[in-house]
């Protein structure tokens, strides 16, 4: 396991026990969680999701600007799309983490982002709840 991994795990499960019985959080999220700087493996999303957790996708892990800003390679939209699927939809949800001077609009980019996940395989329902239904959940809107 690598070295984030055990703290993450442990903040992970104290704030998706207290999300339980809290009448302010419905769901606890995990951000950034296939950026190579958190050094998350697959098996901790896994239990992430387990657990309860919603875990963030965004737009720019398959922009230039991973490189230009954090020196890491963009991520193949297809990587996305095989984690998403294989945690489900119903504990992803996407995002865009733009609007930076350097990067694209948030719209622009979101836009560009559901048309890669589509052309790689996530379906229309899939986008539905990962852009809508479960950042509502987080939200409370639901």
């Amino acid at each position: 396991m690598c070295y984030l991994s055990p703290v993450a795990v442990a903040v992970a499960a104290v704030a998706a026990l207290l999300a339980m019985d809290s009448p302010v959080v419905s769901a606890t999220k995990h951000s950034h969680s296939h950026w190579a700087m958190t050094r998350l493996t697959f098996e901790d999303l896994k239990y992430f999701a387990e657990l309860g957790c919603l875990l963030e996708f965004e737009a720019s892990l398959i922009m230039p600007i991973m490189h230009f800003v954090h020196g890491e390679t963009p991520t193949d939209p297809r990587v996305l799309v095989k984690s998403m699927k294989a945690l489900g939809a119903e504990n992803c949800f996407i995002s865009s983490d733009l609007g930076q001077i350097y990067s694209p609009l948030p719209v622009e980019g979101m836009r560009s982002y559901v048309a890669m996940l589509l052309q790689c395989g996530m379906t229309a329902d899939e986008i539905r709840v990962m852009f809508h239904h479960n950042p509502a959940r987080i939200a409370r809107l639901d």
